[in-house]
């Protein structure tokens, strides 16, 4: 828990692929081991391309939380999270990760494929590799708090779970993602657009967590990383998580 910034490229593993075409499937609703004929010249070259070519960064880091606000947590350099969900969910907090990642030259692998349905496919790949670095995140913190009296909560993302959009700024002022690729733009979109953002809670490990973002997401009835309680007892949930 003592490295500030990390900065690392990943290259998914065979099991880590695996993952990536269950949120695929989820995402699309085309499974790759039963393609329609009509998209077999797209989906497994896409694949490859973001595979052979895309890199995949993510950048994170730990910030003590120095106080409590009405309405949020108080960060490092005066920098808030505000959000009435975040001062629930993150009522036991000593820490937070705060992470950025993305596919940083997608932009110039869609323009090489100029086709509509190679382009549809190389997002929707993009989206789904993304989705598993934010898994991998969180395995890399499991990792790191093994041992502690400090365990973590669910990811909470700017945009999502009724958490607000305008706290990507605090979460770029600190974080500077500026450095992988990652920028800002006035409407706290992220670019590349096939980017993601988020936090993790640390609290002590007798912390009893009631709040879970997936519960509060708009796809959690279908999503392959569902990690709540609200639609646990769901088959496709309990097939995938």
């Amino acid at each position: 828990m003592g490295e500030k910034m990390t900065e690392v490229q990943l290259q998914l593993n065979e099991k880590q692929w695996q993952r990536a075409a269950c949120y695929f499937d989820a995402y699309t609703h085309i499974a790759i081991s039963d393609v329609p004929e009509k998209f077999k010249p797209y989906v497994l070259p896409m694949k490859e391309v973001i595979s052979d070519e895309g890199r995949l960064i993510l950048k994170y880091c730990w910030e003590d939380v120095k106080g409590r606000v009405e309405d949020g947590i108080l960060l490092a350099k005066g920098e808030m999270l505000t959000s009435e969900i975040i001062r629930k969910a993150y009522k036991d907090t000593r820490k937070v990760v705060l992470f950025a990642a993305s596919v940083v030259n997608i932009d110039p692998l869609l323009e090489r494929h100029e086709d509509m349905m190679e382009q549809f496919f190389l997002e929707f790949w993009a989206v789904s590799i993304l989705s598993v670095a934010r898994e991998w995140l969180v395995g890399q913190v499991e990792t790191t708090l093994a041992g502690s009296d400090l365990k973590q909560t669910s990811v909470w993302s700017p945009g999502q779970s009724k958490f607000e959009l305008s706290n990507q700024g605090a979460l770029f002022r600190l974080l500077q993602p500026e450095t992988v690729g990652i920028t800002l733009d006035r409407h706290f979109r992220m670019i590349p657009l096939k980017s993601i953002s988020g936090t993790i809670g640390i609290v002590p490990a007798e912390s009893e967590i009631t709040m879970i973002s997936c519960d509060y997401c708009e796809h959690a009835k279908t999503c392959p990383g569902y990690m709540g309680q609200k639609y646990a007892d769901i088959e496709g949930n309990r097939r995938l998580i």
